[in-house]
């Protein structure tokens, strides 16, 4: 049996094919990655749906990977979290590895006052402080603290933020399975963990998160102790 050999493109490579041949991928695309352009979450489900296989939900993540988007923000997803923000009533919220500031730009639209900070590295935008989380942390100091899919190769984070006395909530959202996996027992002695039910966009196109149907927790409020 002769195997085929698996073919990659670059991100460049798939942006001009999708400016070629498929509209509805490029004009996805552009509402995902700009920062005062907000989808619905249906308009992204729809796409996915009518997939016959997953090549156009890949070109799409390369492309997104590629603009240094890893949270895909609709509109139900800004209201779920506003909605949640609100709730623990902030004296100043800021969000770390907030990228291009997206959803920190919404939030605020939402009633939200939140900083978005990020560490910069190969990033540009006019709606982002270049801050690393730490550096973030001890300049604005605040009590709630907001991270949407924050990196994998800092799986400290929640450490970092939850040791800081003046931070009382920290929501992670899309990654506290990680961290949990990781730090488990260290989050547990400094918070209470409750899981947050968000409309995160599907990543199968099927339109089902997997993560979700095995009881993987994606999204999470840690609760300070002391705050409980």
């Amino acid at each position: 049996m002769v195997r085929r050999k698996r073919e990659y493109i670059s991100a460049q490579q798939a942006l001009e094919l999708a400016l070629r041949n498929d509209e509805a991928t490029t004009e996805l695309y552009r509402k995902l990655v700009r920062v005062e352009s907000l989808p619905t979450y249906q308009e992204c489900y729809d796409l996915v749906r009518t997939m016959k296989s997953n090549v156009r939900a890949k070109m799409t993540a390369r492309l997104l990977m590629a603009s240094d988007v890893y949270t895909i923000v609709t509109n139900e997803l800004v209201d779920q979290i506003a909605q949640t923000l609100l709730g623990l009533k902030p004296k100043r919220a800021l969000e770390i590895c907030a990228g291009s500031g997206k959803l920190s730009y919404w939030l605020n639209k939402r009633g939200v006052e939140i900083v978005p900070t990020d560490s910069g590295e190969g990033i540009k935008s006019d709606y982002c402080e270049m801050l690393d989380h730490l550096q973030a942390l001890n300049k604005y100091r605040p009590d709630v603290v907001l991270a949407a899919f924050p990196p994998s190769e800092t799986p400290q984070i929640p450490l970092d933020v939850l040791s800081r006395e003046h931070v009382r909530h920290f929501v992670v959202i899309g990654k506290a399975a990680l961290f949990e996996r990781r730090y488990g027992a260290e989050i547990s002695r400094l918070a209470a963990i409750a899981p947050l039910e968000l409309p995160l966009f599907p990543r199968s196109a099927d339109g089902k998160h997997r993560e979700v149907d095995r009881g993987i927790t994606l999204s999470a409020i840690y609760t300070k102790r002391d705050s409980v």
